[in-house]
């Protein structure tokens, strides 16, 4: 007598299939977002503040407050629309007036220091900009100087030569 075990195989093999995609369905799967979604926050944390800094520095005039603010809303949602993951406006808006108030406040003794150490690269800067552009006129200068000397010349050997 011999039995056929095929079917209680294909059977125990069906039973361990569905409890095992119940288990990746029930645990892996919702462990996996939630670790997906701890990395995309911090990665658009870290998108936030660098924003925020660069913002500072491209948009330096005073009442620029709303460019800035834009400026770091669109880039982020422009990585988030590039990276696939779900842009959240109302958190990445509350996320960039965390990082301004702590990076910017008065009350905040960090952001004394900071907002110090940026007016002085901002001076730096603007008195590396000042030489730069003095020293650009007095190229010019000296430029238009030996084109009005090699004009003159040529004008005299024209006049010579009876060209």
């Amino acid at each position: 007598m011999t039995i056929d075990i095929t079917s209680i195989i294909t059977a125990v093999i069906g039973v361990l299939g569905t409890i095992f995609a119940g288990l990746i369905t029930t645990y892996l799967v919702p462990w996996l977002k939630s670790k997906f979604t701890v990395n995309q926050l911090s990665v658009i944390s870290e998108l936030v503040a660098n924003g925020v800094k660069a913002a500072e520095t491209l948009f330096p005039s005073n009442g620029s407050g709303t460019k800035k603010f834009n400026y770091v809303l669109n880039s982020v949602e422009s990585y988030c629309a590039t990276h696939h993951i779900t842009f959240d406006e109302t958190a990445v808006k509350n996320e960039i007036q965390s990082v301004w108030n702590d990076l910017y406040n008065k009350a905040n003794p960090a952001a004394a220091q900071v907002t110090d150490d940026e007016k002085k690269a901002v001076t730096a800067s603007a008195s590396i900009s000042a030489e730069t552009a003095e020293k650009v006129k007095s190229a010019l200068e000296s430029t238009q100087a030996a084109q009005k000397a090699l004009s003159d010349a040529a004008s005299k050997v024209t006049a010579k030569t009876g060209a």
